[in-house]
């Protein structure tokens, strides 16, 4: 029987209810105050492991499409709820490294799941703009497309280098 990472076979049984996120929009240094309920459905104490997974939807380089980024192990008595919390932290979570070993951060779209439930927020860096600068284009995002066998193509780079091409002196 296969089973996705962190589920097992129990006793008991719990619902993932009402996340929360304490802004859509995590910026510079700060951090961000993720919460989920989580109920005991069942007639019988039991513990629970409450997995939160980071996904970076945009990047750079291909990433895992899920990486667990904390975890809490509680006991919930029959029909307790309990609210369990995570505080993002940008450098610490939403980072990693880049050909020399360094912490690698870069603004984009995230997606945090927990249980059944997922929300999506963006990371704005310190330096975050929205507009490119005077007489130049944007980047394009770095597209990512899940093909079969889960290889990513990244179209951004490709789009990119395109763009490139087309500015170069003649």
């Amino acid at each position: 029987m296969l089973t996705e990472y962190g589920e097992g076979l129990s006793y008991s049984s719990f619902r993932y209810s009402n996340l929360r996120l304490s802004d859509s929009v995590l910026s510079g240094s700060g951090t961000m105050r993720a919460t989920v309920q989580v109920t005991n459905t069942s007639k019988r104490a039991g513990k629970e492991a409450v997995l939160w997974f980071l996904t970076d939807e945009v990047g750079r380089i291909t990433r895992p499409v899920r990486l667990l980024k904390h975890f809490e192990k509680r006991e919930f008595q029959p029909g307790e709820s309990r609210d369990m919390v995570f505080e993002i932290q940008p450098q610490k979570h939403l980072s990693y490294p880049n050909a020399q070993g360094q912490a690698q951060l870069e603004d984009g779209y995230f997606t945090l799941r927990v249980g059944d439930q997922a929300r999506r927020f963006r990371y704005a860096g310190p330096a975050a703009s929205t507009s490119a600068p005077m007489g130049r284009r944007a980047p394009a995002p770095n597209l990512r497309i899940v093909g079969p066998g889960w290889r990513v193509l990244d179209l951004g780079a490709l789009v990119n280098f395109a763009l490139h091409l087309q500015f170069l002196p003649s």
